[in-house]
């Protein structure tokens, strides 16, 4: 379903930036990507994305050469959730969530009776109801995430990629964001980048490692918790319990 050979990246000509010979993903299911700050985590979830170009090599997608796909089409198959999130106008939250997929709109702009009913079913999941008369400019870091994760799912594609989508988010919210993704897993391939390892570990189906903009490791949370020395170049403490496995700081 996703298939990558011989991918380069630079930023600056001549300096290869992100480097991933070969990764195959063939099957549904949750897969983070793991690594230190400026490992290449965003860089390589914006360019599976079609948001960077300007790469080498192949990215396959469903079959499909990245470079061929269009981006109405793109909408179709991936739905993209960023670290940062930048608006350039105050849309209210619904209509925010509703032009989601505005790749399957009428000339009117106007959706299913379906379509709406599925918005105010993901906004009742996420428990931010009470949000969708609110300008997207007046909510919180965390609340703008859990819309943007509304208007992600309602979008559909049978890929969502989240990068980061654990900061400022509140316990409470925190758990329903990862039983939501849960919950997709058996439908879609959901690629998470992120630097809270516990969550990575205990609801992942496979861990990809990147350091200095190339892989290091992929596998299960069996298999990676003895590669994380070499991803971190530091010790990483953890506890294991009940087939969980629970990181801390030794001190």
């Amino acid at each position: 379903m996703v298939n990558i050979e011989n991918l380069k990246f630079s930023y600056t000509k001549g300096k290869d930036f992100l480097k991933i010979e070969d990764l195959s993903i063939k099957e549904n299911g949750i897969y983070s990507i793991i690594g230190e700050n400026g490992s290449g985590k965003t860089t390589f979830l914006k360019l599976l994305s079609k948001l960077l170009e300007g790469y080498e090599g192949k990215i396959d997608l469903l079959g499909k050469d990245l470079k061929r796909i269009k981006e109405k089409e793109i909408a179709n198959i991936i739905s993209y959730i960023p670290q940062k999130i930048y608006l350039h106008y105050d849309f209210p939250v619904y209509d925010f969530i509703k032009y989601g997929r505005y790749s399957k709109m009428d000339l009117f702009g106007n959706l299913t009776f379906k379509d709406l009913k599925d918005i105010n079913f993901l906004l009742e999941k996420l428990e931010i109801e009470h949000l969708k008369k609110r300008n997207c400019f007046s909510l919180s870091g965390g609340e703008m995430q859990l819309v943007q994760l509304a208007r992600s799912i309602f979008q559909g594609g049978k890929i969502l990629i989240m990068d980061e989508p654990f900061s400022n988010i509140d316990f409470r919210h925190r758990k329903k964001i990862i039983e939501i993704i849960q919950e997709l897993k058996g439908e879609k391939i959901v690629l998470i980048s992120s630097h809270d390892l516990g969550i990575c570990f205990n609801i992942s189906d496979t861990i990809v490692g990147l350091k200095n903009g190339k892989m290091v490791g992929i596998g299960n949370k069996d298999l990676m918790k003895n590669e994380l020395k070499k991803i971190f170049d530091t010790e990483i403490k953890f506890i294991e319990d009940d087939g969980k496995i629970y990181f801390y700081e030794g001190v």
